[in-house]
């Protein structure tokens, strides 16, 4: 009668921890829908994250042409052309030219790049 009351423990404590089991295989068809919902959801909101990603760089993109154009493409305020007032790019003589002198006073003008 001694040996009853320790297999009896045994058994109960097996009961107990096979329960548990029995209980998380029960609910695994419905967890594992549960986590397939989730996983949809999650996949949707990194869609729509990634979506919006590639908008803003778009945007960004088309940004930095804007910024990156030169300077004969978006005049700045106050000038046309080369970027100098008037727009009126600086000339070079032909080559063999040799000028009478006047393009001295060109190169002490203040615009001159």
């Amino acid at each position: 009668m001694d040996l009853v009351g320790p297999i009896i423990d045994i058994v109960s404590r097996v009961m107990n921890c096979s329960t548990k089991h029995v209980d998380y295989l029960r609910a695994f068809d419905e967890n594992l829908d549960k986590l397939k919902e989730k996983m949809d959801q999650l996949n949707e909101l990194k869609s729509d994250i990634n979506n919006k990603v590639i908008a803003e760089e778009e945007q960004l993109k088309g940004m930095g042409e804007l910024e990156t154009m030169e300077p004969s493409k978006s005049p700045q305020k106050g000038t046309q052309g080369a970027g100098r007032p008037g727009g009126v790019p600086k000339q070079k003589p032909p080559q063999g030219h040799k000028g009478n002198g006047d393009t001295e006073v060109v190169d002490r003008l203040p615009y001159h790049t």
